[in-house]
């Protein structure tokens, strides 16, 4: 079995450095890390001996592979929307997806406010609600409800005004 350069192995304790004609290269795991830091300090050197020209090519290697990255990228994407999902919440909120279903299971899946599962059924999440202004999680809201406190900035002020608003022209289309 052919393994990649870092691999350890567990009965020597030895680390794999390359290969040289198909023949493996070990060595000790000390012996590595000094190695592997020289390399890395020789490589960064000639990066930032011209760094016009290492920037010029790092961009022709991208360009020239984008679309096969990109292709790459989206079937990977597309069999792991779980796992992006999961790593956007914890970077945006904090928050595991452990975390995101025991808040489901604590509000029974549906929105804190209107008291309705999520629109669009069982393919679609409720959003995480949180302050803008501290970054602290509240609840689980419906799209509708969760865009609505975002249009009234989360005052209360403007919302009780709204409130207002509306029981007075509900009273007057009733007349």
């Amino acid at each position: 079995m052919r393994h990649k350069k870092g691999y350890i192995n567990q009965e020597t304790g030895l680390v794999l450095w390359g290969y040289q004609k198909e023949k493996a290269l070990w060595m000790t795991v000390e012996t590595y890390h000094r190695q592997d830091i020289k390399v890395k300090s020789k490589a960064k050197a000639k990066y930032w001996e011209n760094i016009e020209e290492s920037r010029a090519r790092i961009r022709a290697a991208r360009n020239k592979h984008k679309e096969k990255r990109n292709m790459d990228f989206k079937a990977w994407a597309s069999k792991n929307k779980h796992k992006i999902r999961c790593n956007r919440m914890l970077r945006k909120y904090g928050i595991t997806n452990e975390d995101y279903h025991a808040m489901l299971e604590q509000q029974k899946n549906v929105c804190a406010i209107c008291n309705n599962p999520q629109y669009g059924g069982k393919d679609r999440f409720l959003c995480v609600d949180h302050c803008h202004s501290t970054g602290k999680v509240r609840q689980l809201l419906c799209i509708k409800c969760n865009t609505g406190l975002g249009q009234f900035l989360d005052n209360p002020e403007l919302l009780k005004e709204a409130a207002k608003y509306l029981e007075k022209h509900k009273l007057n289309t009733n007349l």
